[in-house]
């Protein structure tokens, strides 16, 4: 009895004791949803080197790229829920792929508690220098571009290959 009764004490005195370790007592990481090299990346980065540097412990990025993101979001809803696992979403990974997948490894309502909003990125769209426009309703429409354009709208990437590098596909013209 005595044994239990001891063993009871030490069991209630054990969270008393983990909440009393200073946060971070070891390195973060920050899973970025995409390659190495690219805008998440040198976003995920310099934030990294800043909390690092507030912190008092490096913040180690990893790069889980795939499926539009949804492969690195799924390694972070997966994490243990200890505060050292971050993550770097953007709108591909939380807004668009809900609507572009039938199915998802997570629930963006559920899975996630979000933090603070970290860059504000402008989209531009662009054209091949040969064809002269100033925006999209002067780029000449046989119904093809626009409806494409429209189709494709879960996928930026996507839309501005279309645009820059394929002009000749639409408008017959060689670069």
């Amino acid at each position: 009895m005595k044994f239990l009764r001891t063993l009871l004490c030490a069991a209630a005195l054990l969270p008393a004791s983990a909440f009393s370790q200073q946060y971070p007592a070891k390195p973060a990481r920050m899973i970025v949803p995409f390659p190495a090299g690219g805008p998440a990346d040198i976003f995920g980065r310099g934030l990294a080197q800043g909390m690092a540097s507030e912190l008092g412990q490096p913040v180690i990025i990893e790069n889980v790229s795939g499926v539009g993101g949804v492969l690195g979001v799924d390694r972070a809803v997966k994490s243990a829920p200890d505060g050292y696992t971050l993550a770097l979403n953007s709108a591909s990974t939380l807004s668009i792929a809900p609507f572009s997948f039938a199915k998802l490894p997570y629930d963006v309502k559920k899975d996630f508690a979000f933090i603070t909003l970290v860059v504000r990125v402008p989209e531009v769209l662009a054209v091949h220098p040969a064809l002269p426009v100033g925006n999209l309703k002067e780029i000449p429409d046989d119904g093809k571009l626009v409806d494409l354009i429209e189709k494709m709208a879960a996928s930026e990437a996507q839309r501005q290959a279309l645009l820059v590098d394929n002009p000749q596909r639409f408008y017959g013209f060689k670069t």
